[in-house]
């Protein structure tokens, strides 16, 4: 499991990849529009592109991959692969 704050960033604005057991999360924050009149002592909002890269190991199944936004945390839920079990094989007679 992957968890990310991520305020103020809208479901469509995320972009969520897996290729080549690399896990990509990119979005974008719009900066907010501010109002004629309004005065801040300090303003300290970050704005823009991001781009966040995980390795994943090799148990991990890149095919099945949950997202789940909510209150700005992201939540990536990674399953496992299968574990190959041995099979018996019958002889023929």
């Amino acid at each position: 499991m992957l968890k990310a704050d991520i305020p103020g960033v809208a479901e469509s604005d995320l972009d969520i990849a897996v290729h080549n057991s690399v896990l990509t999360v990119s979005g974008t924050r719009h900066a907010e529009e501010r109002k004629e009149g309004d005065s801040f002592a300090l303003y300290e909002r970050q704005y823009g592109s991001f781009t966040r890269s995980f390795s994943l190991p090799d148990s991990a199944d890149g095919d099945r991959v949950e997202a789940k936004l909510d209150s700005g945390v992201l939540t990536l839920t990674i399953w496992k692969r299968a574990e190959a079990k041995p099979r018996k094989i019958a002889v023929q007679k």
